[in-house]
């Protein structure tokens, strides 16, 4: 069926150059000129320079009205005003502007494109060519590093990560950069925001160990500096250890000799100059309170609609790979790859619900495994204040993030096993009663 171009309209606020811009840079980030090749707007009238205006987003595809579900969701994702309807330019040319070419206009100013495929599932690390045995990492000073571009910059893209990783020398397997920033998440540095597709790096805090050996600890999370760092080792007792397989950045603990330690470093005016620093105290009981069980969690995931199953070869996951099947049956974790392009995403499907849900890779398989009736067991040494958790049963990110961040420390994986320190019996008993069973070693 041969294209055609016609444009989808929007009811705008604001002003048309700085909305143009954003909208086109949008576009060419996500290598999507092919499918939205011009724009154009409402011409002003000259009285005012902001103020309400159509946009016109011109469409390739072969029905009028019609477009795939892959540009819904980016055309979901630009942020546009009110949908009025669809036209052709014919209808509109007396009162628009000239058609702006995308590509064009990008160069103008002075956008470069990222060295990115132009599909992924932003959230699966597990999109790409999975390696048969789990790295280990050896690039620790690096990591650092990009936990300081990350703080200074604050927030960005999924490719402006990606480009920063590259420069700093680290490996450049995609599978390797999503699980190192999901390292970066589990720690409470980062975190995912507009599904995905952008990031922000939390706030500096202090997260207080409660199973401590001594002294009242704390460790360092968010956003992280060198000035902060030099300010803290002359105010405070900083120890700085490698994180587990070198695979984050420094863990950064503050040790004081009394309650009150804490607030005095805060109170410090030295530490005032340098920003500001939180004290959230015991962050893995205050998540403990707040996470749901497995059946609030995958109530809690976003649905996807739209997906027409016969653009796409549909693989079920069993047996620890993904095998073809001809329709989605049963509830479990699935991957779709489209059968005219290089768009593929990792859902699992509710058959009960009869609709598709995304989220955190590990979270998904787990309620895969969970919903075909597969037995989990965490083990908890109470004593050492261990926990023992399977790495093919691994939780949801955010219950494994309360359980990192309980000592600020990554699981140290042994065999097929995953060990978690400083775990006590409040935070094991109640995150496994919501998920799992436990078996407690006294």
């Amino acid at each position: 069926m041969t294209q055609q171009q016609w444009y989808r309209t929007y009811q705008m606020f604001g002003y048309p150059s700085q909305i143009i811009e954003r909208v086109s840079q949008k576009i060419n980030r996500d290598n999507l000129s092919d499918y939205i090749p011009r724009l154009c707007f409402e011409r002003p009238d000259g009285r005012q320079r902001s103020k309400e205006f159509y946009l016109f987003i011109g469409i390739n595809s072969p029905n009028k009205g019609h477009v795939s579900p892959e540009i819904h969701v980016q055309l979901s994702q630009l942020k546009l005003g009110h949908y009025i309807g669809d036209v052709d330019f014919a209808e509109i040319k007396t009162f628009v502007s000239s058609e702006i070419v995308v590509e064009e206009y990008s160069r103008k100013i002075r956008y470069t494109p990222p060295r990115l495929p132009q599909f992924e599932d932003v959230f699966d690390a597990h999109a790409t060519h999975q390696p048969a045995t789990r790295p280990t990492f050896t690039f620790q000073e690096p990591l650092n590093h990009l936990l300081y571009w990350l703080s200074a910059k604050r927030e960005g893209s999924w490719q402006q990560f990606s480009h920063v990783y590259q420069t700093l020398g680290l490996p450049e397997s995609n599978w390797t950069a999503r699980q190192i920033f999901r390292y970066f998440r589990l720690l409470g540095h980062v975190e995912y925001v507009d599904d995905g597709r952008q990031w922000v790096v939390a706030p500096s805090c202090l997260v207080q160990l409660s199973f401590a050996d001594e002294g009242y600890r704390y460790v360092l999370t968010g956003q992280r500096v060198p000035k902060l760092l030099n300010v803290l080792e002359k105010i405070a007792t900083v120890e700085t250890e490698p994180q587990a397989h070198h695979g984050a950045p420094d863990c950064v603990q503050l040790r004081f000799d009394s309650a009150d330690g804490v607030k005095t470093l805060l109170e410090n005016p030295a530490l005032k100059k340098v920003g500001s620093l939180h004290d959230v105290g015991e962050t893995a009981y205050k998540l403990v309170s707040i996470l749901p069980d497995v059946n609030g969690y995958q109530a809690r995931l976003r649905p996807v609609s739209g997906l027409v199953l016969s653009k796409y070869e549909i693989l079920r996951w069993s047996n620890r790979n993904f095998n073809p099947v001809s329709l989605p049956k049963e509830t479990g974790l699935y991957q779709l790859k489209s059968t005219t392009d290089s768009f593929q995403i990792t859902l699992l499907y509710d058959a009960k619900q009869e609709q598709w849900l995304q989220g955190d890779w590990y979270g998904l398989r787990f309620l895969a495994l969970y919903h075909a009736d597969h037995k989990c067991e965490t083990v908890l040494d109470v004593e050492q204040g261990r926990m023992a958790l399977p790495v093919n049963y691994r939780w949801p990110d955010w219950y494994e993030r309360a359980l990192v961040l309980a000592s600020g420390r990554l699981p140290e994986q042994v065999d097929d096993w995953l060990y978690f320190k400083n775990i006590s019996s409040f935070v094991a008993k109640n995150l496994s009663h919501k998920l799992t069973a436990l078996i407690t070693m006294e």
